[in-house]
């Protein structure tokens, strides 16, 4: 059974903005029942008639039918100038020609309570614009007979159960008092500004949207340059194909660094020999870095040396750079940089070395475009954060708790670096000690 719909912005019954309040012992009545769902239901239709506005979200396309006077309508998704959802939820086909005894040209909701009613045929003039308009419509569904009533299913002894949500589809002669001819294009800068005059859109009047305008040929032929689907199709913005997409970017990590992590050279007494001729800081990348950024090792990478000295640390800055005879290069094992240490390899002995990267900013980065901060974290020494940083703030030469140098241990921290967050801290250590 069709329904006609209210042409208005709030439904028939609302009373304000209230939902029911259930209690002990309280007597139900339809209306009770009925009214949570007439305040969810207008809710949501004041939502989206305030916030979203109206007009064809997606779909609804119109394209021309197998018949001269036939056209399709596409699935679509629209909301009506009241709020109201219309969707089209399979293609339709709807002929221009003819018309319902209820005046439209389609209602899949229409009660053809007399079956001798056939459509009407209606005469279309040619080359005159007409407008293809759908609207929101319910229908009342499922009926059921009424306890206490005979058997019988009249209009009288029955009611429907349901109200199902549908439309009407209907060619327009007139274009309908919400739309302007031209349309205007909306002005994005009038919508973001913020004026005193703000105020919230009236209540429409009328309850079609535009799907097209249609001017059909001779004979009341469709034709597809007869359809116009733009001149006043009103488009609701829609975000619902817009999305971010985090990318799984692999960060640059460091595989490996010589010396190893705490280790004393003066176990292994050919990697002491080697080491004690060219004392070398070597530290692996799993991919070639930014090479600006490698010659460059005072803003991310930085060394020192630490020893014992009146139950004091002694800390000592030692520079580093690049080595000219081993620049960076890429093996099996990765993407190694070689780093002289500038000072002399007797000044080195019976002392414990300690390596700090910090990847802040783009201090180190990989060669892609955009590049990729190096994933430094990793712990291999027990030195807190506040230690760490008392270190990394020596330039010269000074001394500090002997704490530092007791956490100067070996921790379970394995190589690679990283926790899949782009830059954070590096320290490792290591012993020349005899």
């Amino acid at each position: 059974m069709y329904t006609e719909h209210p042409g208005s912005c709030s439904t028939t019954g609302a009373i304000g903005l209230e939902r029911t309040r259930f209690f002990p012992r309280q007597l139900i009545t339809p209306d009770d029942l009925i009214q949570d769902q007439i305040y969810f239901r207008d809710k949501l239709r004041r939502h989206n008639r305030l916030l979203h506005g109206w007009g064809v979200v997606c779909g609804a396309r119109i394209k021309p039918g197998t018949g001269e006077c036939e056209i399709v309508i596409e699935p679509g998704y629209i909301l009506g100038p009241y709020g109201d959802e219309i969707y089209i939820d399979q293609e339709v086909t709807v002929n221009l020609c003819q018309q319902g005894t209820d005046g439209n040209a389609i209602s899949p909701c229409s009660d053809m309570t007399d079956p001798w009613c056939s459509n009407i045929r209606v005469d279309r003039q040619s080359n005159k614009p007409y407008y293809l308009a759908v609207r929101y419509a319910e229908c009342q569904t499922r009926p059921v007979r009424v306890v206490g009533t005979s058997c019988g299913c009249n209009e009288i002894e029955c009611e429907y159960s349901r109200i199902r949500d549908s439309y009407a589809i209907k060619l327009l002669s007139e274009l309908p008092s919400t739309y302007a001819d031209p349309m205007p294009q909306p002005n994005l800068d009038d919508v973001a500004r913020c004026t005193p005059d703000h105020a919230c859109p009236a209540c429409p009047t009328e309850p079609w949207v535009i799907l097209a305008d249609i001017t059909l040929g001779a004979g009341s032929k469709v034709t597809k340059e007869g359809i116009d689907c733009f001149a006043h199709r009103r488009h609701v913005v829609s975000f619902a194909n817009y999305y971010y997409l985090c990318k799984s970017t692999t960060l640059p990590v460091v595989r490996s660094i010589f010396p190893g992590n705490g280790i004393n050279l003066n176990n292994d007494q050919a990697l002491l020999r080697e080491w004690a001729q060219r004392p070398l800081l070597k530290i692996t990348f799993d991919r070639e870095m930014a090479m600006p950024k490698l010659s460059e090792p005072d803003a991310w990478l930085r060394f020192w040396q630490l020893r014992s000295d009146d139950n004091l640390t002694v800390v000592r800055r030692i520079f580093l750079a690049l080595s000219p005879e081993n620049p960076p290069a890429t093996d099996e094992s990765g993407f190694t940089a070689t780093y002289q240490l500038r000072a002399g390899a007797q000044e080195l002995f019976q002392s414990r070395f300690l390596i700090q990267i910090r990847a802040t900013a783009d201090t180190i980065t990989d060669t892609t475009t955009p590049p990729n901060l190096l994933d430094a974290d990793f712990s291999g020494t027990k030195l807190s954060s506040e230690q760490l940083n008392q270190v990394w703030n020596v330039t010269d030469q000074t001394t500090l708790s002997i704490e530092i140098l007791n956490n100067l241990s070996t921790t379970d921290a394995t190589l690679p670096s990283g926790d899949r967050a782009a830059g954070g801290q590096f320290h490792s250590w290591f012993a020349v000690l005899g």
